[in-house]
């Protein structure tokens, strides 16, 4: 018998083992072992991956839900903040709180003149002599140079506009004197100057209940960014109910505009 028989017979006899030993595994339902040398059945596989899947699904339901929490709380950015005042004339404490509209306010652009100022210098070089020349030979003549300096300013005026925005808040206050007081404010540009005489009102809608009117007055100071709302007891009680508020209020140069409040859970006791 030649080796290369041999050889060849080793190997087939090898695979032949090969195979008998996979048979035998696949046929009792080997599968991979876990601590302890216990071995797990199909049945017990399939139910290890469910528990899988299932934490799985659990870990992304968790990862969604405080997506979800983190988007709730980024909506109420502009929601009310509070403040506490100390009256030194009064034993009473003041309270306020204050909610920002959600959007800012677009004012007409502003036109800002600048003036731009030019200096220009020049300067002239002429040849002169000094000494006794013609009366006496050329060789007693001094040369020397002088400069002729000139300047020039031109002045130029341009104008340039900027543009404004503006951010408007109400305010309720409880005054040392049990009085309350509503107050909306816009930090740039004006309000209507009617609504400080009086002459105007302003429209107020809660959620989606149909608007109401509420009558104004302008501040002490004639300030001309402040208003005050009247009808104070029926503003608070349906502010208190409210989750958005829609606001119309006219600008100054800039016609009538709609604010949006997110005045939910409000805490005002007083």
């Amino acid at each position: 018998m030649s080796f290369r028989t041999i050889i060849k017979r080793i190997l087939w006899g090898l695979l032949a083992f090969l195979l008998v030993f996979i048979s035998f595994a696949i046929y009792m339902g080997i599968t991979t072992p876990v601590p302890g040398g216990k071995r797990m059945t199909r049945a017990e596989l399939a139910q290890q991956a469910d528990s899988i899947q299932y934490a799985q699904k659990l870990a992304r339901d968790s990862a969604w839900q405080a997506w979800r929490a983190n988007q709730d709380s980024l909506k109420h950015v502009h929601n009310w903040s509070y403040d506490t005042i100390t009256d030194r004339m009064s034993p009473r404490k003041e309270y306020t709180a204050t909610v920002f509209a959600l959007d800012e306010v677009s004012l007409p652009p502003t036109e800002v003149k600048e003036e731009e100022v030019t200096t220009t210098t020049s300067a002239t070089s002429r040849n002169r002599y000094r000494g006794y020349w013609p009366y006496r030979d050329a060789s007693s003549r001094r040369r020397y140079t002088r400069m002729d300096i000139k300047t020039t300013t031109t002045q130029r005026t341009h104008s340039r506009y900027i543009q404004n925005s503006a951010t408007v808040y109400l305010e309720l206050h409880k005054k040392s004197s049990g009085r309350t007081q509503i107050m909306m404010e816009t930090t740039e540009g004006a309000f209507s100057p009617e609504y400080a005489t009086g002459r105007s009102s302003i429209r107020v809608r809660f959620d989606n209940r149909p608007a109401t009117w509420f009558a104004t007055t302008g501040s002490v100071d004639h300030d001309p960014s402040v208003l005050f709302l009247q009808q104070e007891a029926s503003f608070i009680r349906q502010i208190k109910r409210a989750k958005s508020m829609l606001i119309e209020v006219a600008f100054l140069n800039n016609g009538l505009l709609v604010l949006e409040f997110d005045v939910h859970k409000l805490k005002w006791n007083y």
